[in-house]
């Protein structure tokens, strides 16, 4: 089992770090490149791409892995040349080829989507429409929220919310150097864990290729970037993360129905920066989808953080909040509310950061008057 995940995190995240070498020297002649603004923190032209790059690392490593599953079907006698576990899922991983297909497709269009917008720039409701849309198909297919099966009224605008949510979530994220990649990063190997608990090996494998693709990528990004992953990359991740999750949704003798807000703990970072930064949007009477600095981790540069220092606390908080969605699994329903008061009083961390931000620039702004 160690040597097969180790596999699955390894084999994308060479192909990704591979591919990234590439796109930074592609990008330029693609016009994938992102030019330097007011609003940004860069002050050089940097490559786009990675979104790319760990899209095809994750497809790549898919690849392999039917190929290899169909390869040990057909040719029973070479079942012994590799790891027993893998020769008893090769079935499995099969007949799970459908549904992947279906997953991928719906990627490779929201991918597409984001390219499109790093080209060319689209308008934010045409991104929201076809977002919406494709998580609509997706719910034909039966990927939707198991919380109250049976109540569809309920489900599907629950999941289109979710989905589309953290796509768009991942995207705001997506504002300084390492810091999406690294975020999404923690959270895949947060729910590989969780799945692992309630032996979904399949979905597992998912979160792991994601995980060793977004590390593959991270070696670029690393302040200072050498290559953004740009909209194509942010919205990749998102959706991938976002139906994902959705199809592991489940409870089980064994795990009661708090275990179902994992996912929620587990992303709160990100879930916390996109909430706010909508509601300081829409109380400014400006578009929520209007770029702008004031995420949380342009407030902690405003504190005093260098930008580094910023993303690692950042990776921390979700570190924590990763914790808190992985130990649901392991505590009982009244110990699942002691769990989340821990999660309030790490987001109450983060609003008061916030809050001391405001203050400050109240401050300035007074005595500059």
């Amino acid at each position: 089992m160690i040597l097969v995940g180790t596999t699955a995190f390894l084999v994308p995240l060479i192909l990704s770090w591979l591919l990234c070498a590439q796109m930074i020297h592609w990008a330029p002649s693609l016009r994938l490149i992102d030019q330097p603004t007011e609003r940004k923190a860069h002050g050089r032209i940097v490559p786009l791409g990675g979104g790319i790059a760990i899209f095809g690392a994750v497809c790549l490593t898919f690849v392999l892995v039917i190929g290899t599953a169909w390869l040990l079907l057909r040719f029973p006698a070479i079942q012994s040349w590799v790891p027993e576990i893998l020769a008893r899922h090769s079935r499995g991983v099969l007949s799970m080829t459908p549904l992947l297909g279906i997953v991928l497709g719906a990627s490779a269009i929201q991918m597409l989507l984001g390219l499109m917008d790093d080209l060319f720039g689209l308008p934010f409701w045409v991104r929201l429409v076809a977002e919406i849309l494709l998580v609509l198909l997706l719910t034909c297919f039966g990927i939707r929220l198991a919380v109250l099966p049976g109540w569809e009224v309920i489900t599907i605008p629950l999941t289109v919310l979710w989905i589309v949510g953290l796509t768009n979530a991942l995207n705001f994220l997506d504002n300084m150097d390492g810091l999406s990649g690294g975020v999404a990063a923690l959270a895949s190997l947060f729910f590989a864990a969780t799945s692992l608990l309630v032996g979904d090996l399949f979905v597992a494998g998912c979160f792991l290729l994601l995980a060793g693709s977004l590390v593959g990528f991270l070696v670029h990004n690393w302040p200072p970037a050498k290559i953004f992953m740009g909209d194509a990359g942010s919205n990749f991740l998102g959706f991938w993360l976002g139906v994902l999750t959705v199809i592991s949704t489940f409870k089980t003798e064994e795990y009661s129905y708090v275990t179902l807000l994992a996912p929620l703990c587990i992303l709160a970072v990100p879930i916390y920066d996109s909430s706010t930064v909508i509601l300081l949007r829409l109380s400014q009477g400006r578009s929520p989808f209007q770029a702008d600095r004031q995420h949380f981790s342009h407030r902690l540069v405003e504190l005093g953080f260098r930008p580094l220092w910023a993303v690692l606390l950042i990776y921390l908080l979700t570190f924590a909040t990763g914790l808190s969605g992985l130990i649901l699994y392991f505590v009982e329903p009244k110990g699942a509310a002691i769990v989340l008061l821990q999660l309030a009083a790490t987001l109450g961390v983060l609003a008061i950061l916030e809050l001391a931000t405001w203050r400050r620039r109240d401050s300035l702004e007074r005595n500059d008057h």
